[in-house]
């Protein structure tokens, strides 16, 4: 399991002071009132990005875990739901119209399963075969 990179702490606490600051933002946008709580918040994880970024390296490493942890849980849940929504019906089609790409079906009259290549072999495809 190899972590991603860590951002730097000073980034760290940039990034989420501008995130805050957004979300505070966003809500006068959608409610007409300001949240202090998160604009505060943003404002002193801005000024300790700023002057001693040290200090939010416990943070950043907390944010970094949560982070993977999080990317797990939804790579796993979007191939599922990808795999169930997506892929399952467009093989029930397939099945439903006797589609068969790959010629796996049983053919008693035929002599052998192998089909012909017919294919030109010369100088400039052997030379440059992949």
């Amino acid at each position: 399991m190899s972590a991603a990179p860590r951002l730097s702490n000073r980034s760290f606490g940039l990034g989420m002071g501008v995130v805050l600051a957004g979300f505070a933002l966003l809500e006068w946008w959608l409610h007409r009132r300001i949240s202090w709580g998160l604009l505060a918040g943003g404002g002193v994880l801005a000024v300790l990005a700023w002057s001693v970024p040290w200090v939010l390296m416990p943070f950043n490493r907390l944010w970094g875990r949560l982070a993977w942890r999080l990317g797990e849980v939804n790579n796993a849940l979007l191939l599922g739901l990808l795999f169930y929504i997506l892929i399952t019906p467009v093989g029930w089609l397939a099945r439903l119209f006797r589609h068969d790409p790959l010629g796996l079906k049983f053919l008693p009259e035929s002599a052998t399963y192998l089909t012909p290549v017919f294919r030109q072999t010369d100088a400039d495809t052997v030379r440059d075969l992949f």
